[in-house]
């Protein structure tokens, strides 16, 4: 058992196929997870939902601090 929690992203995987019928990769930005990330895609989340401060979302509702150096926010506004 891991001292970290272990999130689920299935409403996050859903969205994401549904973003693939629309936009190239399914993901704005570089290295989206259909061009290979080299990250088990399944750990992570694939589209988030709000952020504020140094938190972002995703859209299965969990939290997460944003290491991105704010990719997340500024894509957010």
């Amino acid at each position: 058992m891991s001292k970290f929690p272990e999130y689920t992203h299935e409403k996050s995987q859903e969205w994401f196929n549904r973003a693939l019928n629309a936009i190239p990769s399914g993901v704005y930005g570089h290295l989206g997870p259909s061009e290979g990330l080299f990250l088990p895609i399944t750990k992570w989340p694939l589209m988030s939902d709000h952020a504020k401060g140094t938190y972002f979302w995703d859209v299965d509702g969990n939290k997460y601090l944003d290491f991105m150096c704010a990719y997340g926010p500024n894509v957010l506004g």
